[in-house]
């Protein structure tokens, strides 16, 4: 009687490690993906009546001031000049002279399997920024693991013309990401 009281102590405790193993690996692999509503970082930290699932994700992770910093980056790199690669029909339209970019703007889907090029002038590239024109494009996986030049890429920007989406989509089209990078997304509509 004692052993199978022994045993099934070891088969419940055997069972609760391999569980919360599994949990904290699932939860380790989390990619990091943020809708954002407006060009205004700090408007962005709160939702404004957003009752969408991105929002409830975005709200949670204000609760971490690192998201707050990273967010306050990522909108300096986006939205102030810098020195910026420009990428149209899976070719590169225009590169700064003399400057290391910090920027690439794809202004196409199709253009993604040119970032999987080794390529020097990618290696300071720290935001991508991909156009969207369609809910369809998001069909096409970018996987981030194949990029093999961007050693110093901290965001991808997807862009969203004239059509919502969600996050689920976007875990869906940028993969592999890793924990060093963060997506952020935004649809826009013209006025």
């Amino acid at each position: 009687m004692k052993n199978k009281t022994t045993l099934s102590c070891y088969n419940f405790f055997l069972t609760f490690v391999v569980s919360f193993v599994f949990i904290c690996s699932v939860k380790a692999q989390e990619v990091k993906v943020y809708e954002i509503f407006n060009h205004n970082p700090q408007e962005n930290l709160v939702p404004q009546n957003k009752s969408t699932k991105s929002a409830k994700t975005t709200l949670a992770a204000v609760e971490n001031n690192s998201y707050a910093a990273d967010l306050n980056n990522f909108y300096d790199l986006n939205y102030n000049l810098k020195p910026t690669i420009y990428i149209a029909n899976n070719a590169i339209a225009m590169a700064p002279d003399n400057q290391n970019p910090v920027k690439v703007i794809l202004e196409d889907v199709k253009s993604l399997n040119i970032l999987k090029t080794i390529n020097p002038v990618f290696q300071t590239v720290e935001l991508i920024e991909i156009n969207v024109e369609s809910l369809s494009e998001l069909n096409t996986i970018f996987d981030v693991a194949t990029l093999q030049s961007f050693s110093s890429l901290k965001y991808i920007y997807v862009q969203c013309n004239q059509f919502s989406t969600s996050v689920a989509q976007m875990q869906r089209f940028v993969i592999n990401t890793g924990s060093s990078i963060t997506v952020y997304f935004m649809t826009i509509n013209p006025s």
